[in-house]
């Protein structure tokens, strides 16, 4: 079980240097198990409208959620306040422009092909090693090979492949473009034995279920039966977990098999993504190691 509380956390965009250009500062909230299938990387992203992307795709799976401003996706539509998105491993988006003042919610995380997730010391590492050989503009890695041939590749492609030191092969894609999500237009779904508790389930993606969704807790409300695997960031309200406060702009994760008392001081809307069950896969990870997945 780990709480975090934004304040506390510091911004990181001027550490982590980047493959796309434009204004961007990061505050990570969490990040999974390096090495492993599962890892991911829990996030508050805020941009403003240099900060733009290439049409690409990638060998992990995304979840975000525009809590303020806009995010144009070109073909793919656009994401304004309160939307939610899946961008499946494998399947192209964008190009995409931020607009002023745009803060997403990211969670990047290892998919149901058993990539997995690079870990930002692996990034890191991948990136400053490529970076005396070419360099990076607008998304793209640009580097002359022995004979004086210029070549082109995605920039974060290109990071893999330095740290993996193999081919990038994508999944096939599962679905066909990114599922945008309004929540507002879902009703909110009680179950029985949890009074005070109420669901919004958005949906469940690929075989190895990724679960999306939002959790109302009543005020003076208490549960032990939030599913476990998930991760909750707090959208209003303000509580008690394993006997650490939370208020709007924190986050916290209850593990796989983990039971743990969750009470509402006052009316509080969760938003929760619930992470894929990956046991049984491995990934390669760096120098060739493979990493099988755990329970």
């Amino acid at each position: 079980m780990k709480v975090v509380r934004k304040e506390e956390l510091k911004a990181i965009g001027a550490e982590r240097k980047r493959v796309r250009p434009g204004s961007l500062e990061v505050i990570r909230l969490m990040t999974g198990t390096p090495g492993t299938p599962g890892n991911f990387y829990y996030t508050l992203g805020s941009t403003e409208s240099d900060y733009h992307t290439p049409r690409h795709r990638h060998n992990f799976e995304q979840i975000r959620v525009q809590l303020r401003g806009e995010f144009d996706y070109e073909r793919d539509g656009k994401m304004t306040e309160g939307m939610v998105g899946y961008f499946p491993e494998g399947t192209f988006y964008g190009p995409s422009r931020s607009g002023d003042g745009s803060v997403i919610l990211l969670l990047q995380f290892g998919g149901a092909s058993g990539s997995g997730y690079m870990s930002h010391d692996e990034y890191a590492e991948g990136l400053a090693s490529l970076s005396q050989r070419g360099s990076f503009h607008d998304g793209i890695y640009t580097w002359h090979d022995a004979s004086g041939k210029k070549h082109n590749k995605d920039g974060y492609e290109a990071v893999w492949e330095e740290s993996r030191q193999c081919e990038l092969k994508y999944p096939k894609s599962r679905y066909e473009k990114p599922v945008f999500m309004h929540p507002e237009n879902f009703s909110w779904k009680t179950l029985a034995g949890q009074p005070g508790v109420s669901y919004k389930r958005l949906g469940t993606f690929s075989e190895r279920e990724v679960r999306v969704g939002l959790v109302r807790l009543d005020a003076a409300t208490s549960t032990n039966r939030l599913p476990g695997a998930t991760l909750y960031y707090v959208l209003r309200g303000k509580g008690l977990t394993a006997e650490e406060g939370w208020h709007a702009e924190s986050a916290f994760h209850i593990d796989r098999g983990e039971s743990v008392e969750v009470l509402a001081d006052q009316e509080t809307e969760l938003f929760y993504i619930g992470l894929p069950d990956l046991e049984g896969l491995e990934v390669p990870t760096h120098r060739h190691q493979v990493v099988a997945a755990t329970a």
